[in-house]
């Protein structure tokens, strides 16, 4: 993207936050059918014994300084409210948010289930052979 000689891509948020520190004027589209969306986070698995340790980095991570920190270093949206409400509007258009992330998310395409993953995987890797 970088180079000029694609002009549309699907790529991570961070992506655009590194294009747009070089100077290059990308931007995010908005397809009427919405843009693809995804969620991720932190979990606890069953039979661990750092209990504290792992609140104590889950208590970092909602923490506000570290949402915007991640937002604005990585592109990402926010797992809370605050920093949506605390950050500059025009920082959050940069990074393709608003102050009303729920309506975003509620425009969004969340990935469904992925059916015949198996011969998905074989045309890929016969792709990527022919390469």
């Amino acid at each position: 993207m970088a180079s000029g000689e694609i002009i549309a891509a699907t790529a991570w948020a961070e992506s655009l936050v590194r294009l747009k520190e070089q100077g290059l004027p990308v931007e995010y589209m908005n397809p009427k059918e919405g843009r693809m969306t995804w969620v991720c986070g932190l979990s606890i698995i069953k039979g661990d014994g750092n209990r504290d340790k792992i609140h104590d980095v889950i208590d970092a991570m909602l923490d506000p300084r570290s949402r915007m920190f991640e937002m604005e270093a990585f592109g990402t949206g926010s797992s809370t409210q605050t920093p949506y409400q605390i950050m500059d509007e025009i920082k959050l258009a940069e990074l393709g948010h608003s102050k009303d992330p729920e309506a975003a998310l509620s425009k969004g395409i969340f990935q469904l289930e992925i059916q015949g993953e198996e011969r998905l995987q074989e045309m890929f890797d016969e792709a990527k052979a022919g390469l």
